[in-house]
C-alpha cells in the first residue's frame, strides 16, 4: 500500500481520540471538585441568610411587643433546604439555630442571638 491510499481515508485515529479523552478527563478531574465546593458555599450562604432574615423577624417581634417571649420558628421563612430552630427565649433574649449537612465541613450548624453575633460549628 502506498501513502496515497492511507491519505485517503477520513476520520480520526486511535491516539487522537485517546488525546481528546484524556484531555476532557483532566479538565473533570479539576471542574468536578471545584463544583462541589461552590455548591457548599453556596448552602452556607442560605444558611447565614436564613440566619439573619429570622433575626430580623425576632428583633421586629421584639420591637412591637417590648419582650421576646413567644416568638417561635413559624415566624421565619426559611430555605426548603435549612433546619431552622427557635431556643431560649426569654424576655430580653433569643437564641436562632439553623443546620444543614450539605454546608462545609464545620459550618453545619450555625447560631445567632440578640446581640447579632454569629457562630458556627
Amino acid at each position: 500500500m502506498s501513502f496515497k491510499h492511507f491519505a485517503s481515508y477520513k476520520g480520526f485515529t486511535f491516539i487522537e481520540l485517546l488525546l481528546v479523552v484524556a484531555i476532557i478527563a483532566i479538565l473533570a478531574a479539576i471542574a468536578i471538585p471545584r463544583y462541589q465546593d461552590m455548591r457548599k458555599a453556596a448552602v452556607w450562604a442560605t444558611m447565614l441568610s436564613d440566619l439573619r432574615n429570622c433575626m430580623g423577624k425576632a428583633e421586629a417581634w421584639g420591637s412591637e411587643r417590648l419582650v421576646y417571649t413567644g416568638f417561635n420558628a413559624s415566624e421565619c421563612v426559611i430555605t426548603h433546604t435549612n433546619t431552622l430552630i427557635v431556643g431560649s427565649v426569654t424576655d430580653n433574649t433569643y437564641t436562632i439555630t439553623v443546620t444543614n449537612p450539605n454546608a462545609p465541613a464545620g459550618k453545619t450548624t450555625c447560631s445567632i442571638s440578640n446581640g447579632g453575633q454569629i457562630t458556627c460549628s
